[in-house]
């Protein structure tokens, strides 16, 4: 008959034992430990991107009162009665000179004024780039048929701003486009219509306007119509009568 029995291993023999074994296994066991802890990371590289810096075109914004034409009056009236509040061309080209205290010519450009109904005045905008330099300029502005006039006063204009301009109203009559009234300017009126007793729109064959006395005034002839309701008559030589206290530009 077999008995089991439990062979018991004194405590100094098995503390012998593993003792021996760790020291046999001791590299192993350390490899292990180590592959296990060890992490590697990736290194970080941070990109810095530069913020372009953004440069702004310079502009002037004009506020423009043409006689004859909207709210605009004229020389000797300052009430907008008599002008015509609907203009055929509500959008008309005009050059600006940009002069410093040297009277150095620094600008001279051109754009275009488009007319507000609501107001009866005209608004433009200039883009003068993106090199101007701020400063203190004089500026001068004309239109078809209107003389050339000195904006009032020093204008501050400030690099990469949109910059306003005071309120400025041109005289009406220089059909001749030579910045002045005078004779001339009369004549071309004479001779293309003003004086019709019936006076015919001008796209009207046979209209004064298209007579070959008329003719031989081009290109001016086209100024000739001051109010701009596409038909000359008295109301466009009066207006010229009226504006002749102001004969020359600014």
């Amino acid at each position: 008959m077999l008995i089991n029995k439990k062979i018991l291993i004194p405590i100094s023999i098995a503390a012998i034992l593993l003792t021996s074994f760790l020291t046999q296994h001791k590299q192993e066991i350390q490899s292990q430990a180590n592959a296990s802890t060890t992490v590697s990371f990736a290194p970080i590289v941070a990109t810095i991107t530069p913020i372009p810096t953004l440069i702004t075109s310079t502009t002037l914004k004009f506020n423009i009162l043409l006689h004859g034409i909207g709210s605009a009056g004229d020389n000797p009236n300052s009430a907008s009665n008599l002008s015509n509040k609907n203009p055929l061309h509500p959008q008309r080209n005009f050059e600006i000179v940009i002069t410093n205290s040297s009277n150095e010519i620094i600008k001279n450009t051109s754009g275009s004024i488009v007319y507000n109904t609501g107001q009866g005045n005209f608004i433009g905008i200039i883009d003068l780039g993106q090199t101007f330099i701020t400063g203190d300029y004089n500026i001068k502005i004309k239109s078809d048929k209107y003389l050339k006039k000195l904006i009032s006063g020093i204008i501050k204009i400030e690099a990469g701003k949109e910059n306003n301009t005071p309120q400025t109203t041109l005289v009406a009559g220089d059909i001749k486009t030579d910045n002045i009234l005078n004779i001339l300017d009369y004549n071309i009126l004479l001779d293309c219509g003003y004086g019709a007793i019936d006076p015919l729109p001008l796209g009207d064959p046979n209209a004064v306007y298209n007579s070959n006395n008329c003719k031989t005034h081009e290109p001016h002839r086209t100024n000739i119509d001051l109010e701009d309701n596409g038909i000359i008559n008295s109301a466009d030589y009066n207006l010229f009568l009226r504006e002749l206290s102001v004969q020359n530009e600014d």
